[in-house]
């Protein structure tokens, strides 16, 4: 199954500044276990931190799935060949 992941509001400094990376998953991965997929495979050292806190995403970051909010699909259910996935930061320096 291959996602898109896109990546807004300065997250892409956590992926060496990609802003759009074409993953190769299993067919069961579901939004839950997307998460620490991508602590596990994407980043490395002190970027998991700031992503990833307990296998779920941080707060301040909006996890989409095809333009929608995560928390409105079924999260154990599988992810879909096509899907889009979007992390978008919320969170401001100050």
């Amino acid at each position: 199954m291959k996602l898109t992941l896109t990546l807004h509001a300065g997250l892409e400094s956590l992926f060496n500044q990609q802003k759009k990376l074409e993953l190769a998953l299993d067919d069961s991965i579901t939004p839950v276990s997307l998460i620490p997929w991508i602590r596990d495979n994407l980043l490395s050292g002190d970027p998991k931190q700031q992503l990833v806190v307990d296998d779920a995403i941080r707060p301040g970051i909006l996890y989409m799935i095809n333009d929608a909010d995560w928390t409105l699909v079924d999260a154990d259910s599988p992810l879909n060949d096509g899907d889009e996935i979007a992390l978008i930061s919320t969170i401001h320096g100050g």
